[in-house]
């Protein structure tokens, strides 16, 4: 018996690093195979993630690995993304594994994988029996010429005639002497013959699907500007005014590079967002375009992955999860609207940002990453700043498009003089019907979803909350139940106080509250709303978005879904509700995060050469984002600000969330690693800590410790530095753990 053969392998658990097993005499396996293996008193399917290596523990605690499974193999990029994932995220490659490769996901690859074992058994019996069948057709006209042949010379003819149908130099009197080789090589010959017709050269139509878009000689100078960087190894940041026409630019970018033989990958934040660019990217790029995020079926998804490890080059417009795809050939990345918060993942780990994942997969792939928007995330400032991106700028719009001119209305003094009807200003009303009776669409936002977002008892003030968390109910009016945002739990609505049996009322108005005033106020315009509720069913999310943008719906009301991207030519008017619910939060990117939607709302009007409003709706008419906001002030102006209190992007924050059923238990754990953390000598500022806003989720309690870090090459260090004290403090506890680096 020979020395023992090891290899590491990732298997789908929160364990760190991964796992050394053996290799049982006689198997042999390579980087990327996937193997079942034992794991505690369960059995994995994992993937080999090295080959050959030296034995880390003794010899009889590894385990054999059990089998290795007939699966697509898992490329070595995939690995290297998962281990920086990791690293910086500050998870275990495992988590990113199975993040990667969800279980159904597996079994689906396993299924494949026997039906496709199966189809080749299939097609190897079909190909005997044509082979037979030939054989004997050949045999049978052999004997044919010679019987009929009245001499050797017609013999010859007949058989050279034979012999240049099946694309032979010599005579078919030679048949009898085919290998089987000859003979299969025959029946390749007459199936191509067949599969073309008469013997033409099929056209490459490959060309015939890639349709560039025409572009202005503004976008045409910053596609070139962009390319010129790309040529140099610099990634690149567009930034371009809303209406400016990235996605064009986008788009003929995406045409050279796929003309090329390579793939693009363009991620969205959003779903409804990737629905609404689905039907323009396929105008340009046609059957070459698939979509791929959590709502699409799996046959779909599965499709995906199928075609890119075959290499065809392909247009994949995608949410995150796209990045985890197996890019053989990727030939660019494409981020639209990359200051979106939707790109971070919060729960579960890995709690990734698609932006910056998307840069760690630029770099294992040496494809040029190109980052666009028309509000840049200050981290995307600072990098250009800094010279890590360079920037491109389109300060025009693609139609020329008219003025939109901001408003800002006082409610309180509105109320005060009696001004208000519900949710909506008499002013703002007034604006709503001008805009209606010149034939134009409106947009309305409003940042919370529901009929009511709080409850409150009239009788004895109770306001009902959910059992499993510290977070307030909110009634669907149209459904006819109260849920909790937070945990998702549902009950029903009786409209009676479960304290004192008094009647409940609602406080603040969701946007299916606002839906219903718009329509007594206005009774003959045609309404609409979208948020998450609507967003539930594709078809309709999707039926919502193409009546609005084809006139057939009057008014849109909606959450930040309606603010991202959408190109709407007729709408003049956009109205904010109660927009001080963007700068209440307790979070250092509020006003910027403010800020940004502001601009992306202002920016869905006035598309094409019309003017337009832009109506705000605020208790605090005198807020500094609103004067930032209409001062233009540059993002600059806001980055001084993070310089001056220590904050991202000039330093690296690093959230570690204790949670756990026991209060106290959590309130200690935290204190001791505060205590830990703050006498370790790490190089940065270890924040006390601190209950979040909603401090019980899903019946469990939480606290934070927030640790800013500085930028420099100790980063790393300090990160694991960071892990191994806190796994040391944590690992008796009844509490839990993670961590979340770049939190929102």
């Amino acid at each position: 018996m020979g020395r023992r053969r090891y290899i590491k392998a990732v298997v789908p658990v929160k364990f760190p690093g991964e796992v050394t097993y053996a290799l049982p005499e006689g198997v042999e396996a390579e980087t990327g195979d996937w193997v079942t293996v034992p794991f505690g008193a369960k059995k994995y399917l994992g993937t080999v993630t090295a080959t050959d290596i030296a034995a880390e523990i003794p010899d009889n605690r590894i385990k054999d690995i059990i089998t290795v499974e007939q699966l697509p193999k898992v490329s070595g990029q995939e690995i290297s993304l998962w281990r920086q994932i990791s690293e910086y995220y500050m998870c275990t490659i495992g988590e990113v594994f199975k993040c990667a490769y969800p279980p159904r996901k597996v079994a689906r690859e396993e299924q494949r994988a026997q039906k496709k074992e199966a189809s080749e058994q299939r097609k190897a019996r079909l190909a005997y029996e044509i082979e037979a069948k030939l054989a004997r057709e050949f045999s049978r006209i052999e004997k044919k010429i010679i019987q009929s042949a009245a001499s050797r010379e017609d013999l010859f003819i007949k058989s050279r005639v034979l012999g240049r149908f099946l694309k032979e130099d010599r005579p078919i009197i030679q048949i009898k002497e085919y290998s089987r080789e000859e003979i299969r090589s025959l029946s390749r010959i007459l199936a191509e013959r067949m599969s073309s017709g008469k013997g033409g050269k099929q056209e490459n139509t490959d060309e015939n699907c890639i349709d560039a878009p025409v572009l202005s000689k503004r976008q045409e100078a910053a596609k070139n500007s962009v390319l010129e960087n790309f040529a140099i190894g610099k990634r690149v940041l567009l930034k371009g005014v809303a209406g400016s026409g990235k996605t064009e630019i986008y788009a003929s970018i995406a045409a050279d590079i796929m003309k090329s033989g390579k793939s693009v990958l363009m991620l969205v934040p959003e779903i409804s967002l990737s629905r609404q660019l689905e039907d323009r990217i396929k105008s340009f790029f046609h059957d070459k375009v698939l979509v791929y995020h959590s709502k699409e079926p799996y046959i779909k998804k599965d499709e995906v992955s199928s075609r890119l490890r075959s290499g065809e080059n392909l247009f994949i417009l995608g949410t995150r999860s796209a990045l985890f795809l197996p890019w053989p050939n990727l030939g660019c990345i494409i981020v639209d609207e990359e200051n979106d918060s939707s790109y971070k993942q919060t729960e579960p780990a890995p709690r990734y940002n698609g932006r910056d994942t998307a840069a760690l997969l630029s770099a294992i792939t040496g494809s040029p990453l190109l980052l666009g928007s028309a509000t840049p995330s200050y981290e995307s400032i600072y990098n250009v700043i800094t010279g890590k991106l360079a920037e491109v700028c389109i300060d025009e719009r693609y139609h020329k498009g008219g003025v939109a001119e901001t408003i800002i209305i006082d409610t309180l003094a509105e109320r005060r003089k009696r001004g208000m009807h519900g949710s909506v200003s008499r002013k703002l009303a007034g604006m709503m019907q001008d805009t209606l009776n010149a034939g134009k669409q409106i947009m309305i936002f409003r940042s919370r979803r529901s009929y009511s977002p709080v409850l409150q008892c009239g009788e004895c003030g109770e306001m009902p909350k959910c059992p499993d968390c510290n977070a307030y109910l909110s009634h669907h009016k149209s459904d006819g139940y109260l849920e909790c945002h937070y945990c998702g739990s549902r009950f029903e609505y009786t409209g009676t106080c479960p304290k004192c049996g008094g009647p409940l009322k609602g406080r603040g108005a969701g946007t299916e509250k606002i839906e219903e005033e718009i329509k007594e106020m206005f009774p003959h315009a045609r309404v609409a709303r979208l948020d998450s509720d609507i967003a539930r069913n594709p078809a309709v999310e999707k039926k919502t978005l193409r009546d609005f943008a084809a006139g057939e719906t009057d008014i849109l009301i909606g959450t930040q879904v309606i603010a991202k991207g959408f190109d709407f030519s007729n709408v003049s008017l956009v109205a904010i509700l109660n927009a001080d619910s963007l700068i209440g939060i307790q979070n250092f990117r509020a006003d910027e995060n403010a800020l940004q939607l502001l601009e992306q709302l202002k920016g869905r009007c006035a598309r094409r050469e019309q003017n337009g409003l832009f109506v705000i709706q605020t208790e605090q008419p005198e807020h500094p984002v609103y004067r930032r906001f209409l001062l233009h002030e540059p993002e600059e102006e806001g980055l001084k600000e993070r310089q001056a209190f220590d904050y991202p992007p000039f330093t690296r924050m690093v959230e570690i969330t204790i949670r756990g059923k026991d209060e106290k238990c959590v309130s200690d754990d935290a204190g001791k690693l505060y205590r830990a953390l703050l006498s370790s000598g790490i190089n940065g500022h270890v924040g006390i800590p601190v209950s979040p806003q909603v401090d019980k989720i899903a019946g469990r309690h939480l606290c934070v410790i927030r640790i800013r870090l500085k930028r420099d090459r100790n980063l790393p260090a300090s990160k694991r530095r960071i892990i191994g004290i806190t796994e040391d403090i944590m690992k008796n506890s009844r509490s839990e753990y993670f961590f979340n680096p770049d939190p929102l």
